[in-house]
């Protein structure tokens, strides 16, 4: 499932969460370790949530 888009803190710790139970951090996790699992679960969230912030700025610049 693909990642909610948003910048709120519910939004964010439920991407968070989602991540965790996918096949994506299974794989990751059984290849690598729980501690580079964890932090590609970490990047993917704030990468996530940074674009989402980044497109609300640029459409508000786009419509005036």
């Amino acid at each position: 499932m693909p990642l909610a888009k948003g910048t709120s803190k519910a939004v964010t710790k439920r991407n968070f969460e989602e991540f965790g139970r996918g096949k994506t951090y299974a794989r990751t996790k059984r290849r690598f370790g729980k501690k580079r699992a964890d932090r590609q679960r970490i990047a993917a969230v704030l990468n996530n949530r940074r674009r989402s912030k980044h497109r609300k700025a640029y459409r508000k610049t786009k419509t005036r």
